[in-house]
């Protein structure tokens, strides 16, 4: 560039510069003004909408806390004829009510629909009354705005939802208070918003470009286009960048400017109305800043001529002395350009140099890893930090040395001989190395070893780079041996397991011999976990691994599978018993006592045997088989082993499956309880009911007990579905005694679950859950058989469960033992006679003089008596001549679901002879 170009440049450039600096100065400033002026003529207008938006609202809850103020308000009188399929009252009841709110839907407050909820969120009254009969979810406890009116006894607002006409709504919530502040229902309608959006019509916003409101959570619920909320449409985010509310400063009218998509820069009024809406009135900034285009251009051109006058000026008198600076300065140029070119060379030449050396020396002093320079003699002449920090010797020490003086032993002097071969031959050598630190620790590295030569060919030096790898390869065996070592105990996992038994099996088929694939389970061992802890459970599962070692041959294996299960390969058997022999004294040594924390401790073991050949041959297979072996081990009584039988796997497997569909239907949430009720005959009132579980299949329908209740006899799903049913019946016995019945529900307990040693505890903790519940509302009944099993623990069960009011009946009596011994023993309160002996005791002479029997050892000790298959008012006559004054059975109902028992209940008689006053009765 010229030096006449430059000083024009000088005088050009801060001319454009100066006339940008004053058209962004002058645009800036009259925009500015134009806003400020723009935004106090219009903020009158927006607070106007405003208000009218919010006087809308005001209207709907003025209206409602009127309705809530009015005499026939005061109380809900009909709580109790509230019934869940009307999802509330019937129309006929409190027909006030429906005529106050029918004349507040008729009114000016766009409330479409009208309701009162009752404390617990449950529906009383929805007007009209075809809302109350479409309703699909009867209790609305759940509703955020059901929670903050209860929560703060004020007025609250839902979000927006979709109403029937398809246009955006809100429901208002008005909580009832009582002359003492507590609320005992709840006021709402549901608040159509299309009068709100007609507020926003685009003559009513002018000179607004569009109008929108939002609902607290940012959804469009009004716009100036009619398009955007039209009938159908589902609810969207308004499309603005609504400021934080935390920084508006307690303004109720904000004004922001801000950019759309496109690229539009728009100015907003942005209002926060008292329920959190948002509204928004929007004018494009370049048709409000249009006005000072004018007055921009005509300031900006007259500074550009002032700029173009001066400049010129400036520009002529500086050209006449341009020349003589131009030749002045191409003599200098020349000059420099030489002595820089003569300088390059010479710092070109010493950095090639310098940088060579300075990199191969970084290298060497830096690098982590050990490096050593030998001469060809392999005596060492130089040793990196590295190698010190490896070895632990200095540099000092080890000048002159051989490398040998790191010889750690492990490798003989064959294997040295032909690493310095294969050196000199190759010229490098790569392998790893036992060697010994100064301080006599052995550690492992990874060496590379190069020959460098001269110009002549001949080795000039011996390099050696090696690294310490001993924490690699310590951390491979770690990780070898979590791969297949149990972390607990030591012994194999199911991974090493496999591998072992397919070497069994490839080992049993060379040699012609058999090999037993046993499963083994402890048993009880989830009673120790419970009872004193898992860390007490580990120390358990160590000890037994220790003595099933202990106990088993060399060649077999132990394996934990996880938990308590493990397996056993018992290998190179030469018949069946010889393993079978091992197997019993597994079961002896983990029968024996264990110390565990001061703790003495009992266990036992089931095992299942399957024996290769003669069982299958795959790996999955045998163990399989061994599975399902061990399972009919423990449903058979456990501390035992039992051998894989086909025909029973076929059985158990059924069995299995039969079970996994009442645990899936248990989840599924398909049993349900119906209750059969227990009359006092000559009183003629109700007093309980037998809670009797169904199960209603998706395919099959209804389905009896007696199809699947055996198939849980001897199974754990007993204990899970017997919690189930007690849950259901506390649950429902709380329901009756808040409804005002005071009826008892007995439940039938399974003998597996009355053996647990914390059913007591288990069923203190579901009783916790009602503490409402008074005493003696739930009768637990247990076999005669079960009970007679093991007296001493029921009996001690049951006056466990007195403490906590629960009451015990004996269940089928007189189809056991019916010892008098056993009788006095068990505090049970009521003898309940089977309905097989009550049934036939008109036609049979021996089930009639078991009847008299059984209500004679009631009366004898004292006891209550009950019997169940009262099919008839004449069977009913009968127990009433015996003495019985307690029954159940089809005929006086059949097991019912609780919404039809409420119906049964009200319009049940007793017949008449059963209350006529028999001799002995008061």
């Amino acid at each position: 560039m010229t030096l006449k170009q430059k000083i024009l440049l000088a005088f050009v450039l801060p001319a454009l510069f100066a006339l940008a600096a004053v058209w962004v100065f002058v645009e800036h400033s009259h925009r500015d003004f134009v806003i400020e002026r723009w935004s106090t003529e219009h903020v009158a207008l927006v607070r106007s909408i405003a208000r009218s938006i919010q006087a809308k609202l005001d209207d709907a809850t003025q209206a409602l806390a009127h309705t809530g103020q009015l005499p026939d308000f005061a109380s809900l009188s009909a709580i109790d004829r509230i019934n869940p399929e009307l999802n509330g009252i019937p129309p006929d009841l409190e027909i006030s009510k429906r005529i106050i709110l029918d004349a507040l839907l008729g009114g000016p407050n766009n409330l479409a629909v009208a309701f009162i909820l009752l404390p617990n969120g449950d529906h009383y009254i929805a007007h009209p009354y075809r809302v109350q009969q479409s309703l699909t979810k009867y209790n609305l406890a759940d509703r955020s705005y059901f929670r903050e009116a209860s929560s703060s006894k004020k007025t609250a607002f839902s979000d927006t939802i979709i109403g029937s006409d398809g246009m955006p709504a809100v429901v208002v919530d008005t909580p009832l208070l009582d002359s003492s502040g507590e609320i005992y229902g709840h006021l709402g309608g549901v608040f159509y918003l299309s009068e709100i959006s007609r507020l926003l019509s685009a003559s009513d916003i002018a000179p607004f470009d569009y109008g929108l409101l939002a609902d607290r959570q940012g959804m469009l619920i009004g716009h100036s286009d009619g398009s955007l909320i039209s009938a159908g449409k589902t609810l969207q985010k308004a499309d603005f960048p609504f400021p934080d509310n935390a920084q508006q400063g307690g303004q109720d009218i904000t004004l922001s400017q801000w950019e759309d998509a496109q690229g539009v820069v728009w100015l907003s009024f942005v209002g926060h109305l008292e329920s959190g809406w948002k509204f928004v009135l929007s004018r494009r900034l370049d048709s409000i800043t249009a006005e000072i285009a004018p007055a921009v251009r005509q300031i900006t051109l007259l500074v550009a001529i002032i700029l173009i006058v001066t400049g010129s000026i400036g520009i002529a008198l500086v050209a006449r002395f341009a020349k003589r600076w131009e030749e002045s300065d191409q003599q200098l140029r020349l000059a420099h350009d030489h002595l820089e070119l003569r300088v390059a060379q010479r710092t070109a030449e010493l950095s090639q140099s310098q940088e060579r050396l300075s990199l191969a020396a970084s290298v060497f002093r830096h690098t982590r890893e050990g490096i050593i320079i030998a001469d060809p003699d392999g005596k060492i002449v130089d040793a990196n930090q590295g190698f010190s920090a490896i070895t632990g010797y200095q540099r000092d020490e080890v000048i002159g040395r051989s490398p040998e003086m790191l010889n750690g032993g492990q490798q003989s002097p064959e294997f040295y001989k032909a690493m310095w071969q294969e050196l000199r031959e190759t010229g490098k050598w790569h392998g790893e190395l036992w060697n010994q630190k100064k301080s006599g620790e052995t550690y492992i590295e990874l060496l590379d070893l190069s020959s460098v030569r001269n110009q002549s060919g001949e080795i000039a030096h011996y390099v050696g780079i090696f690294s310490d790898i001993s924490q690699q390869k310590n951390h491979e065996q770690h990780l070898e041996k979590l791969a297949h070592f149990d972390p607990l105990t030591g012994l194999p996992n199911r991974t090493l397991l496999h591998d072992r038994l397919h070497m069994s099996i490839s080992q049993a088929g060379r040699n012609k011999t058999q090999l037993a694939v046993c499963m083994l389970d402890l048993d009880g061992f989830k009673a120790v976990n419970d009872t004193y802890g898992h860390a007490a459970g580990d120390r358990l599962l160590i000890d037994f691994s220790r003595r099933t070692q202990n106990t088993l041959r060399d060649t077999d294996t132990l394996a934990r599978l996880g938990g308590d299960e493990f397996v056993i390969l018992l290998n190179d058997l030469n018949n069946l018993e010889q393993g079978m022999e091992v197997i019993r004294r597994v079961l002896a040594e983990a029968s024996h006592i264990y110390e565990i924390d001061g703790n003495l401790l009992t266990i036992s073991a089931s095992v299942g045997v399957t024996v290769f050949p003669d069982d299958g041959v795959d790996p999955d297979l045998l163990l399989r088989h061994a599975d399902q072996a061990m399972y009919i081990a423990k449903q058979t009584g456990r501390n035992r082993y039992f051998l894989f039988d086909p025909m029973k796997d076929q059985a158990a497997r059924a069995e299995l499956a039969a079970i996994k569909a009442l645990e899936t239907a248990l989840v599924n949430q398909e049993f349900e309880l119906h209750y059969q009720p227990k009359v006092d005959m000559p009183r003629g009132i109700v007093t309980g009911a037998e809670a009797l579980i169904r199960w209603r299949h998706p395919e099959r329908g209804l389905v009896s007990p007696a199809e699947f209740l055996p198939l849980t006899e001897n199974n754990d799903f007993a204990i899970t579905l017997g919690d189930w049913v007690i849950r259901e019946a506390l649950r429902q016995a709380d329901a009756w005694h808040h409804q005002g019945l005071h009826l008892s529900i007995s439940v039938n307990i399974a003998a597996r679950h009355l053996s647990l040693p914390d059913f007591t505890a288990r069923l203190g903790q579901m009783l916790s859950l009602h503490p409402t519940l008074p005493h003696g509302r739930i009768e637990l009944e247990i076999l005669e058989t079960a009970a007679l099993s093991d007296t001493a623990h029921v009996s001690e069960v049951i006056e466990s469960c007195r403490q906590l009011g629960i009451s015990f009946a004996l269940d089928d009596f007189g189809t056991g033992y019916s010892s008098l011994l056993y009788l006095k023993h068990l505090p049970a309160e009521t003898l309940k006679i089977d309905q097989s002996f009550v049934r036939d005791m008109k036609i049979d002479a021996e089930d009639l003089a078991i009847v008299k029997g059984v209500i004679g050892l009631a009366q004898a000790f004292n006891r209550s008596v009950i019997a169940e298959g009262v099919e008839s008012t004449e069977l009913g006559d009968m127990l009433l001549d015996l003495g019985c004054t307690h029954a159940q059975g089809y005929g006086i109902a059949r097991p019912m679901p609780p919404s039809a028992f409420r119906e049964w209940l009200a319009g049940w008689k007793a017949p008449a002879s059963w209350l006529v006053i028999r001799p002995g009765q008061t």
